[in-house]
């Protein structure tokens, strides 16, 4: 099932190089305070260590958050240093990866910073949100990243492989749209999912016609090598 969604995961991931490449090219100006705050918890991970207490409290908050929107009920809630566990009425797979591939702490951030912005226009707090986002979009790759590798039981309710894919696509089209809306000079959210769309469709023809090429030419090449590789042995 998984290999079904990877080449939407490399459409979204060529658009991404693509933002990142064009943000890049906007001059150090554009970028250098996020790049400021997700280098300053890099430190605080290597020299400190990782905030596991932030991380599972955020972590449950999430499964609990999607599974309100998904119409469970929550009967227990518990969040540790140590673990955590949230006991749901009904699970589903978006319950299970929702944390994985949304950046909980980064979406209050921007909810702050939308409710304050309003009423106190300030440059600096311009900069503490762009700092911020920096540090939590860090913090939510890299703790990501360890519970993927550490393979967490939440990545068993679809299968670890559909799951990777799963979450590496929703982190691909997470961080894009947070590119073209955080942003100057990139695409708008509409272009930037048309071109999505379009690459998504290129990815998918090629893929199709590779298949339907293997159909027709694999076995006769598979017999040809077969071949030639049992007249080396002989």
């Amino acid at each position: 099932m998984g290999l079904l969604f990877l080449p939407f995961l490399w459409a979204a991931g060529v658009e991404l190089g693509r933002l990142l490449l064009s943000i890049s090219a906007q001059g150090w100006r554009s970028w250098w305070i996020y790049a400021t705050g997700g280098l300053v918890y890099f430190l605080i991970e290597r020299v400190v260590g990782r905030p596991m207490w932030v991380y599972v409290f955020g972590h449950e908050v999430t499964h609990a958050f999607s599974g309100f929107i998904s119409g469970a009920k929550i009967h227990s809630f518990k969040a540790s240093s140590n673990g955590g566990e949230v006991k749901l009425s009904k699970s589903n797979g978006f319950i299970a990866l929702s944390p994985y591939i949304l950046p909980i702490y980064s979406m209050l951030i921007i909810l702050f910073y939308a409710a304050l912005k309003n009423w106190w226009p300030s440059p600096w707090l311009t900069y503490g949100f762009q700092f911020l986002m920096g540090s939590t979009v860090t913090f939510h790759v890299s703790l990501t990243f360890s519970a993927f590798h550490k393979r967490q039981s939440d990545l068993n309710v679809l299968g670890f492989f559909l799951s990777g894919v799963l979450i590496l696509l929703g982190n691909a089209l997470i961080l894009g749209l947070l590119c073209v809306s955080l942003f100057k000079g990139t695409p708008s959210i509409s272009r930037y999912l048309a071109s999505l769309g379009k690459d998504s469709w290129v990815a998918w023809k090629q893929t199709a016609a590779s298949l339907v090429w293997c159909a027709q030419h694999g076995p006769t090449y598979f017999s040809e090598w077969s071949a030639t590789v049992k007249s080396w042995i002989r």
